[in-house]
């Protein structure tokens, strides 16, 4: 089992292989780096809560940042997720943890909020 230590949390983090950022790099323990996008209405071609595709650009974002970090780490985070958990910061973490450790549990594999088709 991968380690679920976090060392750093880093917003609008540099990945220099792609020559630009990612809204927010984890940096686990055993040096695996987990990218949380936030997709918010820019990002999605969205009727919710009956489709959220992402858009070209966006979904090109995050096979970019899957070939470098590898396959499944990558989170998404919808907005409307994220709203609804009312701004109380303890629950976003809670919440935002609970997504880290469901994609490190599943082995990297899984989708998420905004999956294209």
């Amino acid at each position: 089992m991968p380690s679920c230590t976090i060392l750093s949390v880093t917003p609008e983090a540099a990945v220099p292989e792609l020559r630009c950022t990612a809204d927010v790099v984890v940096e686990l323990g055993g040096g695996r780096r987990v990218a949380v996008e936030v997709e918010g209405p820019g990002r999605l071609l969205t009727n919710h809560p009956h489709t959220e595709t992402r858009t070209g650009p966006a979904e090109l974002l995050r096979r970019q940042l899957e070939r470098v970090l590898g396959s499944g780490n990558v989170v998404g985070v919808s907005y409307w997720a994220w709203e609804e958990l009312g701004g109380d910061r303890g629950r976003q973490e809670a919440w935002l943890g609970g997504r880290l450790l469901e994609r490190l549990g599943a082995g990297g594999e899984g989708g998420g909020e905004g999956k294209s088709r």
